[in-house]
């Protein structure tokens, strides 16, 4: 029985987490917004009309969601996915196992309720500030559906895309893209996404169709300028090894974003009230660091270090001669901007341990890998 408590107990937990975020944080929509979630739906929109119908994933969907995402990531990380009659993808390095989230999959499911296809503005989460987004939807008369056949199709179809993709797009996401779509199948197989979370319902619409949509979230859309995957010898630069089940991917336990060592060159940058924050420019290895920078407002020096960790953040501060006295928190924190920076903004195109990250932060940044 004990097994069972602790495991009801970090469900609990879990959920608990994800209920207490304010979605309506524009923390959490940096460069477009609204969120979602936020005053999202928790039931079925008036769309959805009287047949309407919520259909949350039970733990058999959830399996075969995360199995066919696996299975043709394992495809395409082990170099046996082609993309002409006699040409093959390049194998990845360093391609993650999913696994289920469930944050991401209440995410979608406030998309969902909407009962309007459509992709979402903004679905980020603390842990995740670039969440992706794919969608389905099947319309159809006089007939039903099996919803696990559904999630197959609805699947299948958007890795299909493979066949209009090639190996120069996976190196390097063109901006502007304009051809064949192939943001699904992209989505599908990027190496840097972790995890997967989906939501399903079925409603009829005006003109009497029944219609069933699929909404996935994933913890990282496709980012431009930056590979999909890094092409190698299959699952060659996993720490943990790979996979058994999924050839070619990563084993789960691998971190796809663990703590990396930081090199720091400092310079200043003023601030609002006569403070100084420094610009921190960070080498770091790339797909191996998830770096969010949020501001903590109201706080002071002795607070970031209590939150962050005596030595977890090495700021340095400066202040008029005028300010010798007592430090008011405010100068260091008021006005200054939350930003995300997992972008390509500088040198996509370098090998990846010498990607430059620069970050522009405050006082009570925090690095979360």
């Amino acid at each position: 029985m004990k097994p069972l408590l602790f495991a009801l107990a970090l469900v609990t937990l879990a959920t608990c987490a994800h209920a207490q975020t304010n979605y309506c944080d524009p923390v959490l929509c940096r460069t477009k917004g609204p969120h979602i979630a936020c005053n999202g739906l928790t039931t079925l929109a008036a769309d959805c009309g009287p047949g309407g119908i919520e259909k949350p994933l039970d733990a058999p969907q959830q399996a075969l969601v995360l199995d066919l995402h696996n299975r043709l990531r394992s495809k395409v990380a082990s170099g046996q996915q082609n993309y002409s009659s006699s040409a093959f993808y390049p194998s990845a390095a360093r391609m993650a196992t999913l696994r289920w989230d469930n944050e991401l999959a209440a995410i979608a499911a406030a998309n969902a309720r909407r009962c309007q296809y459509g992709h979402d503005k903004c679905r980020n989460t603390p842990q995740y500030s670039n969440a992706g987004q794919n969608i389905a939807n099947l319309a159809f008369q006089n007939t039903n559906y099996v919803d696990s056949d559904v999630i197959r199709d609805f699947i299948n179809d958007w890795y299909s895309e493979y066949a209009v993709a090639n190996p120069t797009l996976m190196a390097s996401y063109p901006k502007g893209y304009t051809g064949p779509a192939i943001g699904h199948f992209t989505q599908i197989v990027s190496d840097r996404c972790t995890a997967v979370g989906c939501a399903m319902v079925r409603y009829v619409d005006g003109d009497g169709w029944t219609n069933q949509n699929l909404v996935c979230n994933y913890a990282i859309t496709q980012i431009t300028s930056q590979p999909i995957y890094v092409a190698g010898s299959a699952c060659s630069q996993c720490a943990t090894g790979c996979n058994p089940k999924y050839p070619g991917l990563c084993n789960p336990e691998e971190k796809i974003f663990p703590k990396a060592k930081i090199k720091w060159r400092q310079r200043t940058l003023k601030k609002p009230h006569h403070s100084q924050c420094f610009v921190q420019v960070k080498h770091i290895p790339l797909n191996e660091m998830k770096i969010t920078w949020p501001c903590l407002s109201h706080s002071s020096l002795a607070d970031a270090s209590r939150i962050n960790g005596k030595n977890a953040f090495p700021w340095h501060h400066k202040t008029r001669q005028s300010e010798k006295k007592r430090m008011n928190p405010q100068h260091y924190t008021r006005s200054a901007p939350s930003r995300n920076v997992l972008s390509s903004q500088l040198a996509p195109g370098i090998a990846p341990t010498h990607n430059l990250y620069d970050l522009v932060g405050c006082l009570g940044g925090r690095i979360r890998a």
